[in-house]
């Protein structure tokens, strides 16, 4: 499901794809994408359980997101073969 997902990210949700298991610090992200229109990036998780707490994995990834903003520029940067400056 989740190569579908990242091979149709920009199709579906109108989000650039940057990485797939994309890792920072102590996290390893399924998903990250890039919303050009909001100039944000998107982060997405897959989850198999619903036991799980989503809301507190949300704001770790925010934190991490947030603390790391210059990792994910520089994904974009590699990916797409483009100077993004840090906001």
């Amino acid at each position: 499901m989740q190569d579908i997902i990242e091979e149709n990210l920009e199709l579906t949700l109108g989000v650039q794809f940057i990485a797939s298991e994309f890792t920072v610090g102590k996290y390893r992200m399924d998903t990250i994408g890039y919303d050009e229109d909001l100039e944000t990036f998107v982060i997405i998780e897959y989850k198999r359980d619903s036991k799980y707490s989503v809301i507190d994995q949300g704001f770790a990834y925010l934190n991490t997101l947030l603390n790391h903003k210059a990792n994910f520029v520089l994904a974009y940067d590699e990916r797409y073969h483009v100077q993004k400056k840090r906001r």
